[in-house]
């Protein structure tokens, strides 16, 4: 909403706490899970590029699209890593979870 007879009162230089990342370009804010996650959530894809490694806020990458998820989506019962080139459907995040650690008596 302006308040402001010039509009000054919406140039804003910062994103706010729940989308604290600005998009270079476009000037977007974006939440940080939305970071490498294989969705282009920024105009210009910006928050997909050069992904090599996946940043904190989403630390699991999947085998074939190497998308990179936030940890509640592991195991949660939907495959989230996407398709990948030819169709392929990537259910990484969702592979061996009913795998129990080892357990031994004490």
């Amino acid at each position: 909403r302006t308040d402001c007879p010039q509009g000054d009162d919406e140039t804003c230089d910062t994103c706010p706490p729940l989308k604290p990342t600005k998009c270079p370009t476009s000037g977007e804010c974006i939440m940080d899970v939305w970071m490498c996650n294989n969705r282009l959530d920024c105009a210009d894809g910006w928050d997909e590029r050069n992904c090599t490694e996946c940043p904190s806020a989403n630390p699991f990458r999947c085998n074939v699209t190497e998308s990179c998820l936030p940890l509640a989506w592991i195991c949660d019962g939907t495959p989230d890593c996407g398709t990948a080139i030819g169709g392929l459907v990537d259910s990484s995040d969702e592979d061996d979870c009913n795998a129990c650690p080892e357990w031994s008596p004490s």
